[in-house]
């Protein structure tokens, strides 16, 4: 089973000095079992404020078969959707150490699928 992976992860300074960005990005070609589209582990001793996670499908037809699997600290939580989403945390804490993750799968074979998470680690 071959899969692409392709995460560009950006970390820029933010407005005030004691915090930091977070924007991650992904892209997969998800297939029949669950893979990591996109993560961001919090730094020790930081805590992050969430902003959102944005899930979408290449194709409008691929949202029917495509199964998302969003895990936040040590909760996990999985989706069927209609469409693209975005979801707003508005600044929801997860403590340091701890996994903000997006999976997907596919019951078609494959789906170009891509996720993104942002947010800001207090320093």
């Amino acid at each position: 089973m071959a899969k692409d992976l392709y995460i560009l992860t950006i970390a820029l300074l933010g407005v005030l000095p004691y915090e930091e960005a977070i924007l991650e990005l992904g892209t997969i070609l998800a297939t029949i079992t669950y893979a990591e589209v996109v993560s961001h582990t919090v730094t020790k001793q930081r805590t992050a404020k969430l902003g959102r996670i944005e899930l979408a499908c290449e194709n409008t037809a691929d949202y029917s078969n495509v199964t998302w699997k969003i895990t936040l600290e040590d909760k996990v939580k999985e989706l069927k959707l209609p469409a693209s989403l975005t979801l707003d945390f508005a600044g929801l804490d997860i403590r340091g150490g701890k996994l903000i993750k997006v999976e997907a799968k596919t019951t078609s074979g494959t789906a170009n699928v891509w996720a993104d998470i942002t947010g800001k680690e207090i320093i």
